[in-house]
C-alpha cells in the first residue's frame, strides 16, 4: 500500500480498478496517452478502435518488444497475430508502466487525487477522534484560529500516521499554550487528542497552599491535615465521590476540634481547585 494507516492506498493498478471512486478520480486526472492506457485496461479497446485511438500504438505507448512485433504482425495483416492475443500483451504492458510510475506520479503529483486524500482524511479524522473544538476544551485552551488549525494538522498527522510530524505539532501547540493547556507532556497532548479526554496534572497540596484555602487559615505545617487535603484532592481528580467524603469526613472532624469554621465539602472543594491544589 501507498501510505500507512488508516490512509492505505493501491500500489497496483488492478486493485484501483476494483474501487469505483479511486478510479474515478483517476479518470479525471490523467489526460493523454496515460488516460487512453488507463481507457484499455478498463475495457481493453476493439479491433476497429485500433485504428483511430491507438494507431500509434508501437511508437507513443510503452510497450515491450514482444508487443511491438506484434503490432508490426498485426499492420502488415499477418495471420499468425490476433487481436485478441496483441489484447492480452497490450494489457500486461500497460499493467507495468502504471504499477512502476504512472500510479506513484499520481498520488505524488495529481491536484485531484490530493483534494480526494484530504477529504478522506478528514473523514477518518472525524471518524476516530472529537472535533478540533472539544479537543481545545479538554485541554483548558481557547478555540482560536491558530489553535484549531494545529489540532487539525495534529488530528490528520495521527490519521496519516506521521507521528513524527504530530509530535512537533503538538510540541509547538504547547509551547504556544504554556500555562493554560492541562497536558504536561507531549504524549498526553496526543492522547487527548486520540481519546479527548487529559492526564490531569499531579495534585499539589503543600501546607503553605492549604493555608490559603477556605477553613485552613492557621493550619499551616500541620501534616495531617495536609495529607486528609490531598487525599480530598486525589479522590476529586479520580471522581471517587466515596473516597471525597470519607476524607472530607476526617476534615471536618480535624477543623472542629481546633475550633475553626469549617466550609461545605462544596465550598472546601472549590477553594482547593481555586488555589491550585488541584485541577
Amino acid at each position: 500500500m501507498a501510505s500507512p494507516n488508516e490512509m492505505e492506498y493501491p500500489d497496483t493498478i488492478d486493485d484501483v480498478l476494483d474501487m469505483p471512486q479511486l478510479l474515478k478520480i483517476m479518470r479525471g486526472a490523467l489526460s493523454g496517452n496515460d488516460s487512453k492506457m488507463l481507457e484499455f485496461l478498463v475495457q481493453p479497446a476493439l479491433e476497429r478502435q485500433y485504428h483511430t485511438d491507438y494507431s500509434k500504438l508501437a511508437k507513443d505507448f510503452p510497450l515491450s518488444n514482444a508487443a511491438k512485433k506484434m503490432v508490426s504482425s498485426l499492420i502488415e495483416k499477418k495471420d499468425t497475430v490476433s487481436w485478441d492475443d496483441l489484447t492480452a500483451t497490450i494489457v500486461k504492458d500497460f499493467r507495468d508502466a502504471f504499477n512502476k510510475t504512472i500510479l506513484k506520479n499520481f498520488y505524488a503529483q495529481s491536484k485531484e487525487f490530493k483534494r480526494y486524500h484530504e477529504k478522506e482524511v478528514e473523514k477518518a479524522a472525524n471518524k476516530h477522534f472529537a472535533s478540533s473544538k472539544k479537543i481545545a476544551q479538554t485541554l483548558g485552551i481557547e478555540a482560536n484560529n491558530a489553535n484549531m488549525a494545529a489540532l487539525d494538522a495534529i488530528r490528520s498527522n495521527l490519521v496519516e500516521g506521521n507521528d513524527k510530524e504530530a509530535k512537533d505539532k503538538a510540541d509547538t501547540l504547547m509551547r504556544a499554550n504554556t500555562g493554560r493547556i492541562r497536558a504536561v507532556k507531549v504524549d498526553d497532548l496526543l492522547k487527548a487528542v486520540k481519546t479527548n479526554k487529559v492526564k490531569a496534572k499531579p495534585v499539589d497540596v503543600s501546607s503553605q497552599k492549604l493555608s490559603k484555602c477556605a477553613g485552613f487559615d492557621g493550619s499551616k505545617n500541620d501534616a495531617k491535615l495536609t495529607a486528609l487535603a490531598k487525599q480530598m484532592c486525589e479522590a476529586y481528580q479520580e471522581k471517587d465521590m466515596i473516597l471525597l467524603r470519607v476524607a472530607y469526613g476526617k476534615i471536618e472532624k480535624a477543623l472542629k476540634a481546633k475550633g475553626g469554621k469549617v466550609p461545605s465539602e462544596k465550598e472546601m472543594m472549590r477553594s482547593f481547585v481555586k488555589n491550585k491544589l488541584v485541577e
